[in-house]
């Protein structure tokens, strides 16, 4: 009886010391495991440093990815009245209950949704030659310029000085002398079109590249050395535009204002040395005005000056105090008789006030662009940077 009352005693020592084993490698691996913090609030961006283009423009590509929180959508108050579209016309106010039977996928739907009457022109292709415009010096570029966790974008200098000041092509028509400012969008997508674009286009002709544009800064860079004047676009939502033609950095009214600041700070970094930005698209966005100031206000603060082709903007720039211009003409790919609409532009013009158009690259807009413009002259009108057309600049 001893000897099976020892044994019976020994198991049950042996099953606390086993439990106590188990229990303690549970509270030294919680000791020793990470702490897990809670996530970030706000919005978590993915997108890579230089997506390739503008999410459908290549259904070969995987576009870049983002992940957004709930916290970050914001229920946009219903418009009042109308909305003015990129064109200019007039179009009634949006339902908000359903979605365009046949959304925008690409960039190119998205622009021909402009003018819907538009059909190719094919203008013959010609060159030109002219001075180039030298940069700043570098020390002053990176006096103008931020380090942010998106990338480098232009910032106002210690003294106050604006890129907008800095990068900007001043060049003054002469005395009397009728005026239109010409700038060129949609470029960096096409590599070929860009070259041309970059090479033949007379200097005086500002560029636009689009935020997506691979090796944006090298392509900035080429175009400052022939002399041009640069600026970035901002996509932004549109009535009926899918967010696939915007690509994944787009502005959007149902975002929180710190998703949106977050998104355009990567586009505003994609190159560090520019005067100018302008819309892509956005007549949605940019008529939001509780979307839209705070976009105005952060580029106040960085010195740059914002063009707008929506017809919205204008009122709004003007109250955030940011320099700017409104685009008197948008010619999307394969507008019908661009040249025609562009030398009606140029009679309404009045010497010393260039009024602004905005030429698409695709659709035969880049040959239509050269076209008038070595041609211009000769008609009595001088071709001026889009900067020409800006208000407020001092």
């Amino acid at each position: 009886m001893v000897r099976r009352q020892k044994w019976a005693l020994s198991r049950l020592a042996w099953a606390w010391i086993a439990l106590g084993v188990v229990l303690g490698a549970g509270g030294l691996s919680v000791l020793l495991a990470p702490v897990r913090t809670a996530p970030e609030e706000g919005v978590v961006v993915t997108l890579p440093r230089e997506p390739d283009r503008y999410a459908g423009s290549d259904p070969t590509e995987t576009p870049p990815t983002l992940a957004m929180t709930p916290d970050e959508i914001r229920v946009p108050p219903k418009p009042e009245g109308k909305l003015i579209d990129v064109d200019g016309a007039l179009n009634e106010e949006p339902s908000s209950a359903e979605p365009a039977a046949d959304p925008i996928t690409t960039v190119e739907e998205a622009l021909d949704a402009a003018d819907e009457g538009a059909v190719v022109i094919t203008i013959p292709s010609s060159s030109s030659s002219a001075p180039q415009l030298v940069r700043p010096p570098q020390a002053a570029q990176q006096a103008l310029q931020l380090s942010t966790p998106q990338g480098v974008r232009p910032a106002r200098g210690p003294a106050g000085l604006r890129p907008f000041d800095a990068y900007r092509r001043v060049e003054a028509p002469a005395p009397g002398a009728k005026s239109v400012a010409l700038m060129v969008s949609g470029l960096g997508l096409d590599p070929a079109v860009t070259e041309r674009a970059i090479t033949v286009l007379p200097p005086s002709v500002s560029l636009s590249f689009a935020p997506y544009t691979k090796d944006l800064s090298s392509w900035v860079d080429r175009a400052v050395a022939k002399g041009h004047e640069v600026i970035i676009e901002v996509p932004m939502e549109a009535r009926g535009v899918g967010p696939g033609a915007l690509g994944p950095a787009a502005l959007m009214t149902d975002r929180s204002a710190e998703a949106n600041a977050k998104r355009l700070e990567w586009i505003l970094s994609r190159t560090p040395a520019y005067p100018m930005v302008t819309n892509y698209l956005g007549a949605t966005f940019v008529a939001d005005e509780a979307a839209m100031v705070p976009v105005l206000t952060t580029l106040r603060e960085a010195g740059l000056a914002y063009i707008d082709d929506t017809g919205s903007g204008a009122d709004l720039a003007v109250e955030a105090g940011v320099p700017h211009a409104a685009v008197a003409l948008v010619l999307p790919p394969g507008s019908e008789d661009a040249m025609g609409a562009l030398d009606e532009l140029a009679k309404a013009a009045v010497p010393g006030s260039p009024p602004l158009a905005k030429v698409y690259a695709g659709g035969g807009g880049l040959e239509a662009a050269l076209a008038w413009a070595e041609t211009a002259t000769a008609r009595g009108v001088e071709v001026v940077p889009a900067s020409a057309a800006v208000e407020g600049a001092q």
